[in-house]
């Protein structure tokens, strides 16, 4: 009967394949009965097998083995976490390949860049770094959402939407759900869209908004609130990237565990220790999302256009838009 019997036994979940369903969980449970008078887990997670590109499973005699200590060191382990992350979809085998991690080093390099963007924005300011709003930055957002700009009112709410999903994947052992949330969210409207929104307000020092801010300062808020909370709901599947990214930010505040509080220990600076982002109701916004949705269209349609006709970049197009219906034509005005 010790300390570490009571604290450890039972615990919550097990995590294991299906081929020992009998030789280890099983046998787990009846011998935890036998001597403690109780099961020593209530769930069981039967991760995905891992087998080669085409199926097959791994063997030193077919050669098809691949050494995830080479994929680290070729790749990173946090490319490697995110494949396997990805593909743990429930009921499926793991085709792994080289190719797939290799895609997901450049979704870390992709996140490290958008934090490189961030940085550079934010020590441009005045020739030196952005004082923190009073009470934080997501605080003042909070306070002035109504008037900001639609952009950033938009990816605020979407990054909500976002913090839902990946926590109902966690919660019901779906990684491949948050690891693909996530994933879309950062990539394909964070980076692709909401930076290449953001530049123009970025650009302009002096514009003020309805909020006692310029819309430069307010983007900048925006910026750092969607990273740093994105770098938080993605720190369980890529931990390495995300600790470096969340240490290079200013305005982040040193967490504890509820076990080192007990003992007295005192706060560390590192994300491994914040709390696990809730959404943010008040950030959200469904008007900002069908107008950017609406926005997002209009350009795309310009865009194949070019591409359809071999229209360069550099070309500047005189665009006539008819809108359908009376909602679009207030749209477009």
């Amino acid at each position: 009967k010790t300390e570490a019997l009571k604290t450890f036994y039972p615990t919550s979940i097990l995590e294991t394949g299906f081929d020992i369903i009998f030789f280890w969980v099983a046998r787990m449970i009846m011998m935890g009965i036998h001597f403690m008078g109780d099961v020593p887990f209530r769930k069981v997670y039967l991760h995905a097998m891992v087998r080669d590109e085409k199926g097959q499973k791994m063997s030193k005699s077919k050669g098809n083995v691949i050494d995830p200590l080479v994929l680290i060191d070729q790749h990173g382990a946090d490319p490697l976490r995110f494949t396997l992350a990805a593909m743990a979809g429930q009921g499926r085998d793991i085709k792994l390949s080289v190719d797939r991690v290799e895609g997901y080093r450049a979704f870390a390099n992709k996140l490290w860049n958008a934090v490189k963007f961030f940085h550079l924005q934010f020590e441009a300011e005045n020739g030196g770094p952005v004082p923190e709003p009073a009470g934080g930055a997501e605080k003042w957002l909070t306070e002035h959402f109504v008037d900001l700009l639609p952009a950033n009112k938009w990816i605020l709410s979407r990054v909500q939407k976002v913090n839902s999903s990946v926590t109902q994947g966690f919660e019901k052992f779906e990684l491949n759900e948050s690891a693909q949330a996530l994933y879309e969210f950062i990539w394909h409207e964070f980076c692709d869209w909401f930076i290449e929104f953001s530049k123009l307000p970025l650009k302009d020092r002096e514009a003020p908004g309805h909020h006692g801010a310029t819309i430069r300062a307010e983007t900048i808020y925006t910026l750092y609130v969607v990273l740093e909370k994105s770098l938080r709901l993605l720190h369980p599947i890529m931990p390495f990237v995300t600790e470096a990214l969340w240490q290079s930010f200013a305005w982040v505040k040193p967490g504890n565990s509820p076990a080192r509080e007990r003992v007295g220990r005192n706060p560390v600076h590192t994300i491994s220790f914040q709390k696990f982002p809730q959404p943010n109701t008040a950030l959200a916004s469904l008007d900002s999302e069908r107008s950017i949705s609406g926005l997002k269209a209009l350009i795309e349609a310009v865009r194949n256009f070019r591409g359809e006709n071999n229209v360069p970049h550099k070309v500047k197009l005189q665009v006539q838009v008819v809108p359908g219906s009376q909602a679009a034509r207030v749209f477009v005005d």
